[in-house]
């Protein structure tokens, strides 16, 4: 008989809301079981669509870490019967039809859980993460053992994971932070809080392979294995071959290479860098009479960068300038001949000779005959005229 007035009761409400207009509905509340909240439910509304005799999805939201919710919709009916759903890691779903809402109301609904068989125990493991001087958002937690879990941490650094009791493996990471991993034995709720250090900034400029960091090293969570007293010079690092007397300390054992006596076989022949017998000088090498102290750093009126580039530097090679401008060769300037001297004595003779050579020719005569006609024409002409 009660299922019989619950079932009409629905039917009644949800007549009612098809014929009435329907206001935003807001629901908050709280998920936990016996012991504790319940971080990370997932909480979801259904409407009973009664034409289709389908639920629809109203709205969803997940619990934080005080195991609380908040959830708006707005409403297909002025009222209706809808479904809560409820599900959380380690628990049972929970199911709760019909919740009977009402456009426009404002309900906290509270539920509690059961934990899954064998499972019957849970903890919950909270707590902050911290950096240098501040609490780092989004920091990775991760808990290993017969239950993984992970989650990261909110905008004040903190975290809640709900776990079975027992003993896990608890890392903690950050990006440029050092990671943090602490075995706990978890058997009831649990805060552990982390501080986290940063982790050392290793370079390796040059490449080969030895950085510069402080405590650098691959045993300090270092990138690169050091430390490298020369970090523009791929040849000069932790281990290299240190050539005697160049006055550059190749293997950053912090002195140079002597020669003579050592056992690199070479001889000083009563000069050069052997006349020093403390190894523990730092770079002694004689010039004359004056002794340069190279290798400490300072760079004085006996040291250039020939005798002791480590501390004055290397020595740049001077670009030598042109003092005379190249002047092309200049265009060879071509005489003009010299004009024939004029024989005055054969003249005579060789116009002679040139105008028999024309009269020769083929039809110079016949041209001279009508020349000779046309100028004695011309002639009569004119004395005609003038009579």
């Amino acid at each position: 008989m009660k299922n019989f007035y619950k079932t009409f009761l629905v039917v009644l409400l949800l007549i009612i809301g098809a014929a009435t207009a329907s206001a935003a509905v807001s629901l908050t509340g709280t998920v936990r079981n016996d012991v504790h909240v319940i971080p990370g439910a997932e909480v979801s509304v259904y409407y009973f669509n009664t034409t289709s005799s389908e639920m629809v999805l109203m709205g969803a939201a997940t619990t934080d870490n005080d195991g609380r919710f908040s959830l708006d919709f707005e409403p297909p009916a002025a009222a209706g019967a809808y479904n809560i759903s409820y599900k959380a890691d380690l628990h049972d779903d929970l199911s709760s039809y019909p919740t009977v809402i009402f456009d426009g109301d404002v309900k906290d609904l509270q539920a509690t859980m059961a934990p899954v068989a064998g499972f019957n125990t849970t903890a919950l493991l909270s707590g902050t993460v911290n950096g240098a001087n501040l609490t780092l958002e989004n920091a990775t937690v991760e808990v290993t053992n017969s239950h993984d879990a992970n989650t990261t941490t909110g905008t004040d650094g903190k975290y809640m994971i709900m776990l079975p009791k027992g003993k896990y493996n608890v890392s903690i990471s950050y990006p440029l932070y050092t990671d943090d991993t602490t075995e706990l034995d978890i058997d009831s709720n649990m805060v552990h809080d982390v501080t986290l250090a940063l982790a050392p900034v290793c370079v390796d400029a040059d490449g080969d392979g030895y950085g510069v960091c402080p405590d650098c090293g691959i045993a300090n969570s270092c990138a690169f294995d050091g430390d490298d007293c020369n970090d523009t010079d791929a040849s000069i690092h932790p281990g290299a071959k240190d050539i005697c007397g160049n006055g550059i300390d190749e293997d950053c054992d912090g002195k140079d290479k002597k020669c003579g006596g050592d056992d690199s076989g070479n001889s000083g022949g009563g000069g050069g860098s052997g006349g020093d017998d403390d190894d523990e000088d730092e770079l002694v090498k004689p010039e004359g009479e004056i002794k340069i102290f190279c290798g400490n750093a300072v760079c004085d009126e006996t040291e250039n960068c020939d005798n002791c580039a480590r501390d004055c530097g290397e020595c740049e090679e001077e670009e030598e300038e042109e003092d005379e401008k190249t002047i092309p060769d200049p265009e060879p300037q071509t005489e003009p001949d010299p004009e024939p001297e004029k024989d005055t004595g054969s003249a005579g003779v060789g116009a002679a000779a040139g105008f028999m050579q024309a009269l020769a020719r083929p039809g110079t005569i016949a041209l001279i005959a009508i020349i000779v006609i046309a100028v004695i024409l011309l002639a009569v002409h004119y004395i005609r005229r003038s009579e």
